[in-house]
């Protein structure tokens, strides 16, 4: 049996609330023009995690929920807006996960069992924050919440309790949620410590092995005191997009490429630092992940922008034209996305990620790792740098603008990789030394977009051309020739912009921080 609930982002705030709070009016709030409720609801919350509780540890919440208006499974992902939610119904096993919830999060489990680690009870009192049409923008949770823990070798059994407030957008925007921050204030809330009322039930339990702060890293101290947190954060980020893919939430495989690119380049930037016998296969290895997961981006970016570009470029009805891309894009970007999550089903991507979290855990320090930041960081920074000069002035050459398109296209995009590659050596070193290398990373940010950008547009002209044969078939083209004009005259505003924004990245005074 499949869910009647789609997969959802959840966007919503938490507050910690004294038990006397009084729920705000919300008078004079810019859109609310009216409150509606409350509704009441009792619900009963079982929450399944391993034994050493590695989906909460991750962000991950788990439950099993009887009551309200959406009862059923619900397995809640992180993401960088808020939480990828999906839904399954309770069906009759009480405490067996459905299997697509197990595979979700295989990654994170690793053949440990799922059991109960908490059951919350709430009451709940819900009020509806309604706009002038009618529609409903956020919702207020106003629980009372009761928590019992199950004893185990390390912990007695426990009841907690406490108040909290929810606020979650439904089809407002964020915005909202800062100026309902204000209000819940005077009300006498505060930003909950917690991520989840698991995380909160949890106590002593959550933090118990959690990971010490480390102290932030100085110029004169040893590199490896900087490299080693950029790799344990990359590998995690890497990991926590696993779930994600596997559900299909929105630009997951590009999240989870991005990280991927990150962890290629930080062990190619930083080599000298680490055992090259142990970076280096991982380095290779991240190349197949990589590709894997390049087919499904690709495919879906292309099926994206032309679907936007079309429109854009003939808004009426065209004919069978936008029938035919809608149905070539979106078979062959499904296609690409289970051979993606196949792909993390395969023994060869899990010795891959175990490999990775051994990196991060223990990474194999040459003796170089303990020379000075300022000394050997910085000097890998600049090497990287001086490879995308290079480029740039080859780019800029003045020969270069008789060489043909499709080889300035090349030439374009591999200024782009350098310019990442920077960059992301670049990042972990904002921590050091602040504002001006913050600077530095923001100017390459910048330039890098706007060739990558430049880079898309390249990818959906060659497809318009594949696509031409079969538009001339169906007796429709001047759509698909619109666009790619249209494309052409953007690709060359971008070429302008980014001479622009190299101008301001490539400044003297950017780089003063390298010297």
């Amino acid at each position: 049996m499949t869910s009647t609930h789609p997969d959802h982002l959840e966007v919503e705030d938490t507050y910690e609330v004294p038990d006397s709070a009084q729920v705000p009016a919300w008078t004079g709030v810019e859109a609310v023009a009216a409150v509606h409720g409350p509704t009441e609801h009792h619900l009963e919350a079982t929450y399944f995690d391993t034994h050493d509780l590695a989906l909460v540890r991750a962000g991950v919440t788990l439950r099993r929920r009887a009551g309200g208006d959406d009862a059923g499974w619900h397995l809640k992902l992180p993401t960088r807006r808020g939480r990828h939610e999906a839904h399954e119904p309770l069906g009759r096993a009480v405490g067996a996960v459905p299997k697509p919830y197990r595979t979700a999060v295989r990654l994170l489990t690793r053949g440990q069992a799922l059991t109960p680690v908490a059951t919350v009870r709430t009451s709940r009192r819900d009020y509806e924050l309604v706009a002038e049409d009618g529609s409903v923008l956020a919702r207020l949770s106003d629980d009372r919440v009761r928590a019992e823990l199950p004893a185990d070798e390390r912990f007695e059994a426990e009841t907690r309790t406490w108040r909290e407030w929810e606020l979650e957008v439904v089809t407002g925007d964020t915005e909202l949620l800062r100026r309902a921050a204000v209000v819940l204030a005077d009300a006498g809330a505060h930003p909950a410590a917690w991520q989840s009322k698991l995380a909160r039930a949890l106590g002593d339990r959550y933090h118990a092995g959690a990971v010490p702060q480390r102290p932030r890293p100085r110029p004169k101290g040893p590199a490896r005191d900087v490299l080693g947190p950029r790799l344990a954060a990359l590998v995690e980020d890497l990991r926590r997009c696993d779930p994600l893919v596997r559900r299909g939430a929105p630009d997951a495989v590009h999240r989870m490429r991005v990280a991927v690119r990150r962890l290629r380049s930080a062990l190619a930037t930083f080599r000298p630092l680490l055992d090259r016998e142990v970076s280096e296969p991982l380095r290779e290895e991240l190349r197949w992940l990589g590709r894997r997961l390049g087919e499904a981006r690709d495919a879906e970016v292309l099926r994206d922008r032309l679907g936007t570009g079309l429109a854009r470029v003939a808004p009426a009805p065209t004919g069978p034209v936008r029938q035919i891309v809608e149905d070539r894009l979106g078979a062959r970007a499904d296609a690409a996305l289970t051979r993606a999550q196949d792909g993390l089903l395969e023994d060869r991507y899990f010795a891959l990620m175990d490999a990775l979290q051994s990196l991060a855990m223990a990474p194999p320090w040459s003796g170089k790792a303990e020379a000075r930041v300022r000394k050997v960081l910085r000097r890998r920074v600049r090497h990287d740098w001086k490879r995308l000069v290079d480029r740039v002035a080859r780019l800029q050459a003045p020969d270069e603008p008789r060489a043909g398109v499709q080889q300035r296209d090349r030439a374009l995009h591999e200024v782009r990789k350098a310019a990442k590659r920077v960059r992301y050596a670049a990042e972990p070193l904002v921590e050091v030394y602040g504002k001006p290398a913050e600077q530095f990373v923001t100017g390459l940010r910048r330039v890098q977009s706007v060739l990558g950008e430049h880079h898309d547009i390249q990818v959906v002209r060659a497809e318009l051309l594949g696509l031409d044969e079969l538009a001339a078939a169906a007796g429709s083209t001047f759509a698909l020739g619109a666009l790619y004009a249209r494309e052409g005259h953007r690709a060359d505003r971008l070429e302008q912009r980014f001479a622009r924004r190299w101008h301001r990245a490539s400044r003297g005074r950017r780089r003063s921080w390298l010297v």
